[in-house]
């Protein structure tokens, strides 16, 4: 079975806590006429556009991943950006990251202003030496 959250404290995973963060600012954005609220998943299941979409455009999707590590990589070549180290990043399993760039190339294609994506992290860090205590050795 795999894994569609990654964080997790106990019974506690990092999906839920980011569907309950998700669904508070659906209401803190929705009480205002300029916004226009969309929510990708819930704690079960995905919104049915989003299914609709990563089913019927999943081949696009690789092509847009492809597209935007060329033109991230162009820019690099020519110094336009450059690469800093210092954030953690883990590793997403491929379906989950195309699942990240096909929303991307969805709010792209819907002209949406403002995506806010939500994540909360597991790793150990030297100020928390309490989740550092829990990790087994």
């Amino acid at each position: 079975m795999s894994r569609l959250w990654w964080a997790e404290f106990g019974k506690v995973k990092e999906r839920d806590m980011a569907v309950d963060l998700g669904n508070y600012l659906v209401g803190f954005f929705e009480n205002n006429n300029h916004y226009n609220v969309a929510v990708t998943r819930d704690k079960q299941n995905w919104n049915p556009t989003f299914a609709n979409y990563f089913a019927t455009n999943w081949d696009s999707i690789v092509a847009f991943v492809a597209d935007q590590k060329s033109q991230m990589q162009s820019l690099m070549n020519v110094g336009a950006v450059k690469t800093v180290s210092g954030a953690y990043h883990s590793v997403a399993s491929q379906d989950v990251a195309l699942r990240l760039y096909g929303i991307n190339k969805w709010a792209n294609e819907n002209n949406i202003d403002i995506e806010i994506h939500i994540h909360f992290n597991d790793y150990p860090r030297a100020a928390m030496p309490i989740c550092r205590a829990n990790i087994p050795a």
